[in-house]
């Protein structure tokens, strides 16, 4: 089944392109919008800077896993509140050897306008501030 959306996938950008200006362009007003809140940081890895994929963590170490996840849960709802549906990582804890920090995960699209995309980066960091 993913061999035959990956085939579809690669079919589609050889015969519309990649939109790789688009994607880059919405992805650094995205990282940009979010990159001062104090109160969160973003994924910062040198290939990440033009990933779609961003994740958001809680920037404090003297809360519990469960405290994140309870504030990464309320960006959820602020969001659902806003019209914007966001998704946080989740994991079966007893599965993971390492468990990773809960997270938000935010997929920037090459399908929004320019406007679109500073609308939605507005929007979620205004739940994020809340």
């Amino acid at each position: 089944m993913l061999a035959i959306a990956a085939s579809g996938a690669l079919d589609y950008i050889t015969s519309h392109g990649f939109p790789s200006e688009a994607i880059k362009q919405n992805v650094k007003i995205m990282r940009r919008a979010l990159a001062n809140i104090s109160e969160y940081r973003l994924s910062e890895h040198a290939c990440e800077e033009i990933s779609p994929l961003i994740h958001i963590w809680v920037n404090s170490d003297s809360l519990s896993r469960d405290e994140k996840e309870f504030k990464i849960e309320a960006v959820v709802r602020a969001g659902r509140k806003k019209g914007i549906y966001l998704t946080r990582s989740r994991y079966i804890e007893n599965q993971e050897q390492f468990l990773p920090e809960p997270s938000l995960k935010i997929c920037v699209s090459a399908g929004m306008t320019q406007k679109e995309t500073e609308q939605a980066a507005k929007s979620l960091a205004e739940c994020l501030r809340e």
